[in-house]
């Protein structure tokens, strides 16, 4: 709040690169309390956001599940700045993938708000969801949250997500679909 409060560019630049070099360097409570923040208090304007990325993006590469959940609840917490940054929805990509329920959540929770604005992304997220629901190694209770992503796309997906919702629900791509019986998944695709 004091950002966007004090609207002094040069504070809100310094400001920003110290919050982004404390998120690479910091521990990781100090990371979810950056990405708690980005959250709850989206900014209207992101000076700095090349310079910001370049910094936070380093944290992928470590081996902790907690601080990549993290990261990716920060981009999610920005995603209205990073329309069509493709290494952001790569790893967002990828970490739907994780084999660290956290670091998946997270995953979806970021690609939820990432498809409402990034038509290009959500074309790109629909096949991957898609696949995933089909996944009998995919846990049933992940399948509303993977359907919240196909209901929140940016409106230049929705013919393919029409599409997808359609082979989900008659059950076509699969011989035996994982929730084809079940009533709750039949009401969380329509």
């Amino acid at each position: 709040s004091l950002l966007e409060t004090h609207l002094k560019p040069n504070l809100i630049k310094h400001s920003l690169l110290l919050i982004a070099d404390i998120f690479q360097k910091g521990k990781n409570f100090q990371r979810s309390a950056i990405a708690a923040m980005l959250r709850r208090c989206p900014l209207r304007e992101f000076p700095m956001l090349n310079e910001f990325l370049n910094i936070i993006m380093k944290v992928q590469h470590q081996n902790d599940f907690e601080a990549r959940s993290a990261l990716l609840a920060v981009l999610g917490g920005i995603a209205q700045h990073v329309v069509g940054r493709r290494s952001v929805g790569n790893l967002i990509r990828r970490s739907l993938d994780s084999h660290d329920i956290e670091e998946q959540l997270a995953a979806i929770w970021a690609a939820e708000q990432l498809v409402k604005v990034d038509g290009e992304f959500a074309h790109a997220i629909v096949g991957q969801v898609t696949k995933m629901l089909h996944d009998p190694a995919v846990p049933v209770h992940l399948h509303s949250k993977l359907l919240s992503i196909l209901g929140q796309c940016h409106s230049s997906a929705a013919t393919d997500v029409l599409e997808s919702i359609k082979k989900l629900l008659s059950g076509s791509i699969l011989k035996n679909p994982v929730s084809g019986s079940d009533h709750a998944f039949s009401i969380d695709c329509c």
